[in-house]
């Protein structure tokens, strides 16, 4: 089976808002009540949310798609924001495969369309926040039995707005993670 990983455009926000409403059900149902679970997706994964990414200058999205028919199976969602003193940071804010397709190399496509961007763009820093379980707050009535981390990628990524060392080389970049324990962060994150 061929797939295809594309920058997403104008025109996209529909197949985007059924993927990430599926997706996100796929990944979450059974670890919160689902009422919760439609409330969010009706207003996270909407249309509307999708599209006001796709027209900001500070969201970028790319889409898995299958190659014959194009049905969406994966997207990623990366917001570009300037952290003081570093320059701009950007945040993997959605990165997600449809679990019938996971184990093909998507979600890695996904991720080096992501990295390649971040180079070319000068990001000084790449990072993404999962959920995980919280079990105590589980037994507090009105607990969040999901909470937030955030793992650090890289700490900087050498892009063309970079200036050279003295040695007239590229500034060489130690990256926080690799991309295997990059991979286990983001497997991490499913209940």
């Amino acid at each position: 089976m061929e797939f295809i990983i594309r920058r997403c455009h104008i025109g996209d926000e529909t197949s985007l808002s059924l993927l990430g409403k599926s997706t996100f059900l796929e990944t979450y149902a059974g670890s919160t009540q689902a009422d919760d679970l439609l409330s969010f997706v009706e207003t996270e994964h909407s249309a509307e949310r999708y599209r006001s990414w796709l027209e900001s200058r500070f969201a970028r999205l790319w889409v898995a798609e299958i190659g014959w028919g194009r049905s969406a199976i994966g997207y990623a969602v990366a917001l570009v924001s300037p952290n003081t003193g570093l320059g701009l940071e950007m945040e993997i804010k959605r990165l997600y495969v449809l679990h019938r397709f996971h184990q093909r190399g998507l979600g890695r496509r996904l991720m080096n369309e992501i990295l390649a961007t971040a180079r070319q763009d000068g990001i000084a820093e790449l990072f993404q926040k999962s959920h995980e379980r919280n079990p105590g707050k589980e037994a507090r009535p009105g607990g969040n039995p999901l909470s937030q981390r955030t793992v650090r990628l890289l700490v900087a990524i050498v892009g063309p707005n970079h200036e050279e060392d003295a040695g007239g080389g590229p500034t060489k970049v130690r990256p926080a993670a690799t991309h295997a324990s990059a991979k286990r962060a983001f497997s991490a994150r499913k209940p």
